[in-house]
C-alpha cells in the first residue's frame, strides 16, 4: 500500500503548441509558491513523467500510481468545462463519482 502524502493537481494543460492555453500557468504558480514560501506541496506529478506521446496504457498506469499516493486533490477549473471535469472524475474514481 502506498504512503498517501501527495497532492494531485488536476488541470487543463492546454492545446499542444499554444503556450497561453489551459490552466498550466496556475499549476506552475503553485509550484513556485512551494519553492519560495512556507507552502508545503508534495506534488504527485513528481512521482513519474507522462509525455504527450505516451500511449493510453502508460498514461493510465502512471495516473493510477500518482492517485495511489494522493492524500489531497486540487482542481484548477478556469478553462475546463464542468462536464469534462465530471467525466474525468467518473473515470478516475471507477464510476463512483456523482455530482449534486
Amino acid at each position: 500500500m502506498a504512503y498517501r502524502n501527495k497532492t494531485y493537481v488536476a488541470f487543463h494543460y492546454g492545446e499542444r503548441g499554444n503556450v497561453k492555453s489551459g490552466d498550466k500557468s496556475y499549476y506552475h504558480l503553485m509550484e513556485a509558491w512551494a519553492e519560495k514560501d512556507d507552502f508545503e506541496f508534495y506534488n504527485a506529478h513528481d512521482i513519474n513523467n507522462i509525455m504527450e506521446t505516451s500511449n493510453d496504457d502508460t498514461i493510465r498506469r502512471s495516473l493510477s500510481e500518482r492517485l495511489d499516493n494522493t492524500k489531497v486533490m486540487v482542481f484548477i477549473m478556469l478553462t475546463i468545462s464542468i462536464i469534462l471535469w465530471k467525466q474525468v472524475m467518473t473515470i478516475q474514481l471507477g464510476g463512483a463519482f456523482q455530482s449534486v
